[in-house]
């Protein structure tokens, strides 16, 4: 995890899950909506690709996914990921689970 902070107060933040395997989840990259278009989803993005290719061991491959905000898509298109469903891979699907017990 990773944040952009103003004078000590966040402002964005980004979380990467790795299995140290082949997959990575980019579970989030979000800026508040008055930080937006100055750079800062880029910097956050471009320190969490980073992070990935340092955990690329040569030769290996990583499957790296995230689920983009409706009309985001775009901006993580500028960082390759392609949109899902396409000829070669199915939709992305989601399920919640909540434990309805009461601790």
């Amino acid at each position: 995890m990773i944040s952009a902070n103003d004078e000590g107060v966040p402002v964005g933040m980004a979380r990467v899950i790795i299995d140290y395997g082949y997959i990575v989840y980019i579970a989030d990259v979000i800026v508040r909506p008055d930080y937006q278009g100055m750079g800062i989803g880029r910097a956050l993005m471009s320190k969490v690709k980073a992070y990935i290719d340092e955990n690329i061991a040569p030769g290996q491959g990583k499957f790296i996914s995230l689920m983009a905000a409706p009309g985001k898509e775009s901006f993580y298109e500028k960082y390759g990921f392609i949109k899902r469903p396409n000829d070669t891979l199915g939709c992305g699907m989601t399920q919640w689970m909540q434990n309805e017990k009461m601790a």
